[in-house]
């Protein structure tokens, strides 16, 4: 994870999910294509997601006219704010989201963390040695014949970026779900369902807004503020 090793993973949503995840290991990966339309939690949509390219033009005009006709007699000209050029990738895949504290988090500053994913559910599960949970959910993969995974931090970008982008990046307007994502390739572009077995050994699962006291490595504290909805 380029020098920040991922500490705790939490992940909000529905109560029947949480427990279907800290119970059995219950496991659904959707692809990226539904994130985009899914509905109308602006948290949860995100219509760029799969982007691999960007070009932020800021405002323009835009012009339309019928092909042989006068641009300038009969087109018609309307304004644009915030216009921006989106390239998307033929490449099909699934994403499972979590949000992740890093030791950035835990050994930075003693700010206060805010990660709100209260749109997500009015539960919550906290999976406290992320490395075996990865282990068992790449491991999951494999047996249903996924060998291509990979997993890390999102990195966000300002919205006047213009670039390359791939699967882990996000526009900043997402930043406060601090997510760490698995994503595998999947021609067939259809979620992804299966077991890894009970996590009551690494994780915890609770209802309701949370909030977690970390104790930094020169002795202070700072807390991390997950919000509710409900």
């Amino acid at each position: 994870m380029q020098n920040q090793q991922l500490r705790i993973i939490i992940k909000r949503s529905q109560p029947d999910h949480i427990m279907s995840l800290l119970k059995k290991g219950e496991i659904y990966m959707n692809t990226y294509d539904f994130f985009r339309d899914c509905d109308k939690n602006t948290d949860r949509t995100d219509p760029d997601e799969g982007l691999v390219y960007r070009e932020y033009m800021k405002d323009a005009e835009i012009t339309l006219y019928d092909i042989n006709k006068d641009i300038e007699k009969d087109g018609i000209t309307m304004k644009s704010i915030n216009l921006r050029i989106n390239s998307f990738g033929s490449q099909k895949g699934n994403i499972y989201s979590m949000s992740g504290l890093t030791s950035e988090h835990i050994n930075g500053s003693s700010e206060n963390i805010n990660i709100n994913i209260s749109k997500f559910g009015e539960a919550l599960i906290i999976i406290h040695n992320p490395r075996v949970f990865i282990e068992r959910v790449v491991n999951g993969l494999k047996q249903i014949g996924f060998t291509n995974v990979s997993f890390r931090k999102v990195t966000y970008y300002e919205n006047e970026y213009t670039g390359e982008l791939n699967i882990f990046h996000k526009n900043k307007f997402f930043q406060h779900q601090n997510e760490f994502r698995l994503y595998v390739p999947n021609t067939d572009n259809v979620p992804i369902k299966f077991e890894i077995g009970n996590l009551e050994d690494i994780a915890e699962a609770f209802t309701g807004g949370n909030v977690l006291k970390l104790t930094l490595t020169d002795g202070e504290e700072k807390y991390v503020y997950l919000p509710c909805n409900s």
